[in-house]
């Protein structure tokens, strides 16, 4: 288990358990810890021996649906790693359980919690550019080391790291996207199997379009995984560069800067569970819920599909076709 999910977690809940198919690597990542809990090596045996309220799952999206559906049966609330699951016929029964059930399941988009996005989001959303007509991100980087369980995957953009871009442009322009027209491709040097790299253009309800750009294999220049952001209206333009300050130029020339404090705790996986536990506190739905989840995702599939069969694709295609998957069950 990563610091970055550790330390979160460690410091805003009472730990249970730690569950890991091996046990072993369990009982050792709770004395790197130190933490004072058991370990096991399944979360059925973990469930049937500690109380718990919230099952954090950290699996490969694989296994998504089997602990999700696990934990729901024994009446725990989840937070799950992106993406919810790798089809959208898994997301969307992971959703309906969990809506069965009576119980919250958030999806772990830490990347629209980054004080940049927030930001971003909050003048926008109040007008500082008028009206937005175009939404763009670029994400670029060389990454080998991300590789892993993806390495051999179909779609290992798409489906792992533009699921947060995709969320990121959701949340900026609150709205959700209509339609997604999407070409993937790669290079004879990636470390991936299938493509690593892909535009996509989506048209967002309301008329304004999105535009991505993405190359998890491009060496030199990197953006951060935040993307850089371009967000233009009929009165101004707001970027950032995935790195500094968001900044805004309106009409005429005047430019000024955004300055954005950066929370000491409150960012991104941290960020992500404070929210999950505020919402079960005042019992409104969590900002990521996986019912909204499905948007995201169902833009995911719309491009992926798109990439297969070169053609325009609805995103309510995807949310009426119970069988849309990654590859198309």
């Amino acid at each position: 288990m990563a610091t970055f999910w550790m330390e979160p977690l460690r410091r805003r809940a009472d730990l249970a358990a730690l569950v890991e198919r091996d046990e072993e690597t369990a009982r050792a990542a709770v004395e790197r810890f130190g933490l004072d809990c058991p370990a096991f090596g399944s979360l059925d045996d973990a469930l049937a021996a500690v109380p718990a309220e919230i099952v954090v799952n950290l699996t490969p999206p694989a296994h998504h649906r089997v602990v999700i559906e696990t934990a729901l049966r024994a009446g725990c609330h989840v937070l799950t790693e992106k993406p919810l699951a790798p089809t959208f016929d898994d997301a969307r029964a992971c959703a309906d359980a969990a809506r069965a059930a009576g119980l919250t399941l958030a999806v772990m988009q830490n990347r629209r919690h980054h004080p940049a996005i927030r930001r971003l989001r909050h003048e926008v959303a109040g007008g500082a550019i008028g009206r937005p007509m175009a939404f763009q991100a670029d994400m670029s980087m060389a990454p080998r080391h991300s590789a892993g369980h993806l390495a051999d995957a179909p779609h290992p953009l798409l489906l792992e790291m533009a699921v947060h871009t995709f969320d990121q442009a959701r949340f900026l322009a609150g709205a959700d996207a209509v339609s997604a027209s999407c070409t993937e491709f790669s290079a004879p040097h990636s470390w991936y199997a299938g493509p690593a790299a892909a535009i996509c253009t989506f048209e967002l309800e309301g008329g304004a379009v999105f535009s991505y750009r993405g190359n998890w294999i491009a060496e030199g220049f990197a953006t951060s995984y935040d993307a850089a952001w371009r967000i233009s209206g009929d009165r101004g333009t707001a970027r950032w560069d995935s790195f500094g300050d968001p900044e805004c130029e309106w009409a005429g020339g005047r430019r000024g800067a955004w300055r954005v404090p950066i929370p000491r705790d409150a960012t991104g996986h941290a960020a992500c569970l404070d929210e999950l536990l505020a919402a079960l506190d005042s019992g409104r739905p969590s900002e990521t819920d996986g019912a909204d989840n499905l948007q995201t995702l169902a833009m995911v599939f719309a491009a992926i599909r798109s990439a297969e069969e070169r053609r325009t694709v609805a995103i309510d295609e995807i949310l009426r076709d119970q069988a849309a998957g990654s590859p198309r069950d």
